[in-house]
This record gives structure tokens, C-alpha cells and sequence, in this order.
């Protein structure tokens, strides 16, 4: 019986790292960032509650509870431009693809260049790795989970018309 416990406790640990990025843990080990944000599912629950709170608006903030639905876990990394920051770009997202993600949207928002890899597992998407490098420096979010896409466009298109009113974010920065 406890070999069966043990066997079980090991097959759902390693189903649920899973979904999280060899490459983008590998690259944090290897290079200290800047800012480091870990995100659990009870973290989010708090956050969707608590940023309506600060919107000068609540009633126009979307659903973020049924965005992070699907999410179990975020890791944010922020790194600050050096001059081979796009080189290492192109490596981590070469080290992604490899582990089986792929490019789902690639664009240019302002400054900022941007990729949103995924991964599927039976066809199913299990993990987002989004990667972003600008002026400001690199950004890398690895989801674990997947949040509800439509609910993401609407999201984003919030926070892009409403980018005051979470400036209150910058507190986690390192000034």
C-alpha cells in the first residue's frame, strides 16, 4: 500500500511540472533577474478580487476570476537591458520550441517585440510561456494551466486602453 502512495505522490508531482518550462527555469537559475513574481491559484483569486478594487472604474474591469480559472501557477521574470538581450531571447525561445512549445502569436506592441509560445499534451494546450523584450529589458511569464483566451483578449485590451490604473503595480519593482 505505501509503495502504491508513494508511486501516486510522484506521478502527480511530476504531471503538475509538466506544464512549466525547462528552459525558462534553466535561464533563471543561471541569470538573477531583477524582479521574480511567483503566482499560485489562491494568489490569483486574491489579485482578481483585489485589482477591481484599485480600478477607477470596477464595473468596467473584466471577469479576472474567469480568466485565471484555468491557471495554476505564473512565474514572472524581469530582466534589465544588456547588450546581449537579444541574443538571449532568441535562446530561450529557441530552448522553448525545443521542448515542444510553439509560436501561437508573434508581434510588435510599440517597442516591445513579443511571443506567446504554447504547449500541448493529447492535443490539449498545458503551459504558455510568453516572452517580451523592449527598451525596458526582457520579460518572461510561464504559465502553468491554460486561462480562458477569449477572456485574455479582453484583458489585454483593458489594460492597454487602462494602463493608469495599475501603476500601482510598479510597488514590486525594483527602483
Amino acid at each position: 500500500m505505501r509503495k502504491i502512495v508513494v508511486t501516486l505522490l510522484l506521478v502527480l508531482c511530476a504531471t503538475a511540472a509538466f506544464g512549466q518550462s525547462k528552459t525558462v527555469e534553466d535561464y533563471r537559475q543561471d541569470n538573477e533577474p531583477d524582479n521574480a513574481l511567483f503566482f499560485y491559484k489562491s494568489t490569483l483569486r486574491m489579485f482578481a478580487r483585489v485589482a477591481a478594487d484599485f480600478a477607477k472604474d470596477p464595473e468596467e474591469v473584466p471577469d479576472l476570476a474567469s480568466l485565471i480559472d484555468g491557471i495554476d501557477k505564473i512565474k514572472y521574470f524581469m530582466y534589465s537591458p544588456s547588450s546581449d538581450l537579444q541574443e538571449q531571447f532568441s535562446g530561450i525561445k529557441s530552448g522553448v520550441n525545443d521542448e515542444g512549445y510553439e509560436t501561437v502569436i508573434s508581434g510588435k506592441f510599440g517597442t516591445n517585440n513579443m511571443e506567446l509560445l504554447m504547449k500541448e499534451k493529447r492535443e490539449k494546450p498545458v503551459g504558455f510561456v510568453v516572452l517580451v523584450i523592449g527598451e525596458e529589458g526582457m520579460q518572461i511569464m510561464d504559465i502553468e494551466g491554460v486561462p480562458d483566451l477569449n477572456k485574455l483578449v479582453e484583458f489585454s485590451q483593458y489594460v492597454s486602453t487602462n494602463s493608469d490604473d495599475f501603476s500601482w503595480l510598479n510597488t514590486f519593482r525594483d527602483n
